[in-house]
């Protein structure tokens, strides 16, 4: 029987994109015939905790920023091999950071001093309006320390290359979170148009409310959903939902949208767009790179001329007006997770 190549995942956020990807990423290792997943390092308040694999799960801390997590830090600084005992490593080994995350990059700085490889994947080359990490000083210095990297797209890829010319990348396409889960019922009783995610300056949502107040006839409702600080005036049409969504309540809001509007002004890629294109979906984004790339061969595309909130308005109508295309479509997931590691050169193909 051949020898796998070792590998543990390290995430050390809370919520999210990370935690979603994390997930995905154990389970495509395991299904490979080269790797071999030996542990998943993740705090315990991860929202993802239960449903990662138990065979491998492993804590790292229970929680965040806290005197006993900066007690472990402290004791994996000064005795390391207490750090890779628990994540099954050895020197020369490797471990797969899906996102990077505050807590993940003192951690990974101890694993890259013992000689693990460190392999990280780049979600954005530049933080967005609104974001607070990482800083734009903080992913540079983590690209130029980087001799391989991980991007979600070509956009951000290219971005990568022009700037930082001897680092070696591979472009994994953002996978489909696959939200499941059952709501009682319709959230939402009446057709509406929809905008799902974290509310942030550079998602254009502000832009999408102009364009649809602005439209005298719109008949359908505008929902936004998402956890953020957005203030808006009162209309009739327009329903907030400002939370945390969980995983059914994201499928629930997708599944019986009309149209599922990406109004960004800046993007790299969005984890929730692979999930509205295996769910059929009339999408509507603003034409920038990231987003192109991501929806490219899809049928049900809507793609806005500009940015501003009057291209938004005339697509939002065009989209309203026409009907949804039920033909079957494949997210362009060709490249797996395996084949971008193999790509570092670290592991034997064997």
């Amino acid at each position: 029987m051949k020898d796998l190549n070792p590998i543990s995942i390290l995430y050390l956020g809370k919520r999210g994109g990370g935690a979603e990807l994390t997930l995905i990423l154990t389970r495509e290792l395991k299904a490979s015939s080269l790797f071999e997943v030996r542990a998943v390092g993740l705090r315990r308040d991860n929202e993802a905790w239960s449903r990662a694999d138990q065979s491998s799960r492993v804590e790292i801390f229970s929680n965040g920023y806290t005197l006993e997590t900066l007690l472990k830090i402290i004791g994996f600084a000064f005795k390391p091999k207490l750090l890779l005992k628990r994540l099954k490593l050895q020197p020369g080994d490797a471990c797969l950071i899906p996102m990077i995350s505050p807590l993940g990059l003192v951690v990974e700085m101890i694993l890259k001093k013992n000689r693990v490889n460190v392999i990280r994947l780049i979600h954005d080359f530049k933080k967005h309006p609104g974001d607070y990490f990482p800083p734009n000083w903080l992913t540079r210095q983590v690209i130029r320390k980087s001799d391989f990297l991980i991007t979600l797209s070509e956009a951000v890829d290219v971005k990568i290359k022009e700037k930082f010319s001897k680092i070696r990348t591979s472009v994994y396409p953002h996978p489909d979170f696959g939200f499941k889960g059952k709501s009682a019922g319709r959230i939402i009783g009446a057709e509406y148009l929809l905008f799902i995610g974290r509310l942030r300056i550079y998602k254009g949502v502000k832009n999408l409310i102009e364009a649809t107040t602005s439209i005298s006839d719109f008949s359908p409702l505008l929902v936004i959903a998402g956890e953020g600080d957005l203030k808006i005036k009162h209309d009739p049409k327009i329903v907030m939902i400002n939370k945390w969504l969980t995983e059914a309540e994201i499928s629930n809001l997708v599944q019986n949208a009309e149209v599922i509007v990406f109004p960004y002004i800046e993007a790299s890629q969005s984890g929730l767009i692979p999930f509205c294109m295996s769910s059929g979906k009339k999408i509507i984004i603003t034409p920038l790179d990231g987003l192109l790339e991501q929806t490219s061969g899809y049928p049900n595309l809507f793609i806005a001329k500009d940015l501003d909130p009057t291209s938004l308005a005339i697509v939002l109508e065009t989209a309203i007006k026409t009907p949804i295309q039920e033909i079957g479509y494949e997210l362009n997931n060709s490249k797996s997770i395996e084949l971008c590691l193999l790509e570092s050169g670290i592991f034997s193909k064997e």
